[in-house]
């Protein structure tokens, strides 16, 4: 049988720092994160076998097989695993290091010089993961988290997004108001119920494409310098939330791209 500490109080140092993961503060502070979810933690283990990992469970799991070679084993009480599992799994998690990420000023005109850039503002974790998962799907590039952005390495985005943030090429962006300073001449591709049918769209062979917060939209200086490009729907329904849009939106892309 492997070894494993056992952990009885929530006044344990290890324990606390766990805590700590589930803001994004303690994620970018330790550059750790806590993976929840069946399906994810069997990805993680299958994709990144050798990272140090950290993995969290109960006596109801039973004693986990040790997977990686650089795996640590953790026994907690019920009671202390309920605090940290905020996405409701019942299923063994992990605490797995998070990359640095660059900063996109820094890289875009050297590295994006074609492609699909999706620039995501969502600050809830559970959108933004949903937005990553279609980023994946559809082949883009590269996310750009801006600063309005959650952290994508927050449990819920993490369980959200089914493990693209793990996969993603991602860079942390500025605020969404100063984009057009940032990207100069560059054409910003905003989604937006006035534009130009996603369907008729003739892409270039960069785009960065915009999603704008629920509720919010884009800000009026990006509407007017960047190109809006809108979903047709039913007269029946009002609109389309800002993750099916991006999925669309991306599909469209993706295929005129083949």
């Amino acid at each position: 049988m492997n070894n494993f500490k056992e952990i009885t109080s929530s006044d344990n140092k290890t324990f606390k720092s766990w805590k700590e993961l589930l803001s994004s503060r303690g994620i970018k502070k330790q550059q750790k994160a806590l993976v929840q979810g069946k399906i994810i933690v069997h990805e993680y283990f299958k994709n990144f076998f050798e990272s140090d990992i950290e993995i969290l469970f109960t006596k109801e799991h039973g004693f986990p097989a040790n997977l990686g070679p650089n795996t640590k084993s953790y026994l907690l009480t019920q009671e202390l695993f309920n605090e940290l599992n905020i996405c409701g799994v019942d299923y063994p998690m992990l605490c797995v290091p998070t990359p640095d990420l660059p900063q996109f000023e820094d890289s875009f005109n050297f590295e994006m010089k074609s492609g699909t850039h999706v620039l995501l503002p969502l600050g809830d974790p559970k959108n933004l993961g949903g937005a990553l998962r279609n980023c994946l799907a559809f082949n883009a590039d590269s996310a750009i988290l801006l600063k309005e952005s959650a952290n994508p390495f927050h449990p819920l985005a993490i369980k959200a997004s089914s493990g693209a943030c793990f996969h993603l090429k991602l860079y942390n962006g500025p605020e969404t108001k100063d984009l057009d300073q940032t990207l100069k001449k560059e054409k910003i591709f905003i989604l937006d119920g006035a534009g130009t049918p996603a369907h008729q769209m003739k892409w270039p062979d960069k785009v960065f494409l915009l999603l704008g917060e629920e509720g919010q939209g884009p800000p009026e200086n990006l509407k007017k310098s960047g190109h809006l490009i809108s979903i047709p729907i039913s007269n029946k329904i009002e609109s389309l939330n800002a993750n099916q849009a991006l999925g669309i939106a991306l599909y469209e892309r993706s295929i005129k791209r083949n």
